[in-house]
């Protein structure tokens, strides 16, 4: 009779064992597909942190092209406003020459 309820005991908790196995077993794959789809999502990151980082690399390209293209025409336009210059200061001098002349 105390064998029987003890069986009963034995049966209950193998019973109860095969249950939460089967239970930590349905964890553990759903544990697996998040892991595999984390691993996904980590590379998919990496992949978009590459692309930022060459658009970043390209975006800082392009503005030093656009800065060197703006002083390039800086440096133009300055060095045909100082010919100007130089231009108006000879003809000046020529002038002024051609009155001294005039004037002796």
């Amino acid at each position: 009779m105390m064998y029987d309820a003890y069986d009963k005991f034995l049966i209950h908790l193998w019973e109860k064992a095969e249950q939460l196995e089967l239970i930590r077993q349905e964890k553990q794959a759903i544990l697996d597909e998040e892991k595999r789809k984390l691993v996904k999502l980590e590379q998919a990151v990496k992949v978009l942190e590459k692309h930022k980082e060459k658009s970043r690399e390209a975006y800082i390209e392009e503005e030093k092209k656009a800065e060197l293209k703006q002083y390039s025409e800086l440096g133009v336009t300055r060095f045909f406003a100082q010919s100007r210059e130089r231009q108006a200061e000879e003809e000046k001098e020529i002038l002024r020459q051609l009155e001294e002349l005039e004037g002796t």
